[in-house]
C-alpha cells in the first residue's frame, strides 16, 4: 500500500511540475506589482495554516485556500504557484507532519492551482490588478465568469487528488472519501466563492492594508466552522463509544450494527434518496441494538441456553428503551422511531 502512495505522489509532483513548467512557458514574465502581491496573499495563507481545522479520513482544512485562490485572480503567474507550493511545504513541515504528506500537500497545490491559472487565462480572464480602478460590479461582469470556471475546475481536481491520495491509504472507494470530506465543507465551499473575488478585488482596489482588514473577520468565520466541525465529530465519537459499549455487553452480535449500518446506507442510496436521508437510514442503523447497553438484559445476553418465556419478553423490550435513551439527546430524535419499530 505504501508502495502505491509513494507511484501516486511520484505521479502527482511530476503532473505539478509539467502543469508549473506550462504556465511558465506561456507567460515566463512577472507582470508589474504580482510580486508585493503574491508577498502579501502568501504572507495571509501562512497565517491560516497554522490555524488548521480536523476533517473526516483524517484529513484537514483551512482557510487559507481564499489568499490562495485571490492570488490566481491578482497575479496569475508561474512565481504564484512555486510561492503557494512554498508556503504549504513550509506550513506542514513546521507542523511535522510526513515527509511524502508535506510532498503530496505541495505538489497537488501547485497543480489545482495551476489548473485555475490555465483555465483562467483560457478563458480571458484579466487580472484584478489592471482592473484596480473598476467597480465590483464592472470587474465582475468582465473576469467573474472566466474566474468562476477556474474556480469550479480546480476545485473539483483538489477533491479528486485528495480522495485518491486518502483511498489509495486506507484502502477505501475515493468516492466514499469524497463524499465524507467535502459534505462536511460543501456549504462553506460555496460561500466562499464570492468571497474570493470579493477578497481579491478588495486588494487590487483599495491595497494592502484594506485586504489585511478584511482578513480577520474570516478567520473569525474560520473559527465558527471549525467549532461546528468539532462538535460534529464529538457526537459521532459519542455514538461510537455507545456502540463499542453495547457490543462490549453482548459479544455474539460483535460488529452486526456496523454491518447493518452498512447494507441499510447502500439500500437508502440505492433507492435515491437524499444525502441527509441516507445519513439518517446509517446512524439509526448503527444505534438500533442500543438499548441493549441496559444493565437488565447483561444475564440474558450472556446466557449460552435457550432463553425461558420471561426472559424472551425481556429481550424484546430493547427496541423501546433504545428509543426512550437515544429520545434524550436532541441530535438523536430524529432516529427515535426507526430505533422503537425496528423489529416491526
Amino acid at each position: 500500500m505504501r508502495l502505491r502512495v509513494g507511484y501516486y505522489v511520484t505521479l502527482v509532483v511530476a503532473a505539478a511540475i509539467g502543469c508549473g513548467a506550462f504556465v511558465y512557458q506561456t507567460q515566463p514574465s512577472v507582470p508589474d506589482g504580482s510580486l508585493a502581491a503574491i508577498a502579501l496573499l502568501a504572507l495571509l495563507a501562512a497565517v491560516a495554516e497554522t490555524l488548521v481545522f480536523l476533517l473526516p479520513m483524517s484529513s484537514t482544512g483551512s482557510v487559507a485556500f481564499i489568499p490562495y485562490f485571490a492570488t490566481i485572480l491578482v497575479a496569475p503567474t508561474w512565481l504564484a504557484l512555486v510561492v503557494i507550493a512554498a508556503v504549504r511545504m513550509v506550513s506542514d513541515t513546521i507542523a511535522r507532519r510526513e515527509a511524502i504528506k508535506v510532498i503530496f500537500n505541495a505538489a497537488q497545490h501547485a497543480l489545482f492551482l495551476g489548473l485555475a491559472i490555465i483555465v483562467f487565462r483560457a478563458m480571458h480572464g484579466v487580472r484584478l490588478l489592471d482592473l484596480q480602478e473598476s467597480s465590483l460590479a464592472s470587474v465582475t461582469v468582465a473576469t467573474g465568469g472566466p474566474a468562476l470556471v477556474a474556480f469550479a475546475a480546480s476545485y473539483v481536481l483538489n477533491g479528486i487528488l485528495v480522495s485518491t491520495a486518502i483511498a489509495i491509504s486506507q484502502g477505501l472507494s475515493v468516492i466514499a472519501v469524497w463524499r465524507k470530506n467535502n459534505l462536511a465543507t460543501l456549504w462553506l465551499d460555496l460561500l466562499s466563492v464570492p468571497l474570493i473575488f470579493v477578497f481579491a478585488w478588495v486588494y487590487a482596489r483599495f491595497g494592502a492594508i484594506a485586504a489585511a482588514t478584511l482578513w480577520v473577520p474570516i478567520l473569525g468565520l474560520r473559527q465558527v466552522h471549525k467549532m461546528n466541525l468539532e462538535l460534529e465529530r464529538t457526537n459521532e465519537e459519542l455514538l461510537e463509544l455507545m456502540v463499542k459499549s453495547m457490543e462490549a455487553r453482548d459479544p455474539y452480535t460483535s460488529g452486526h450494527s456496523r454491518r447493518v449500518q452498512h447494507y441499510s446506507t447502500l439500500i437508502a442510496r440505492s433507492l435515491g434518496l437524499s444525502e441527509r436521508d441516507v445519513s439518517l437510514a446509517g446512524r439509526a442503523a448503527l444505534l438500533h441494538d442500543v438499548g441493549k447497553i441496559h444493565e437488565k438484559y447483561g444475564p440474558i445476553l450472556g446466557k449460552a441456553d435457550r432463553l425461558s418465556p420471561d426472559e424472551w419478553a425481556i429481550i424484546q423490550s430493547h427496541p423501546i428503551d433504545g428509543a426512550n435513551l437515544v429520545s434524550t439527546m436532541s441530535r438523536l430524535r430524529d432516529v427515535v422511531a426507526p430505533i422503537r419499530h425496528h423489529h416491526e
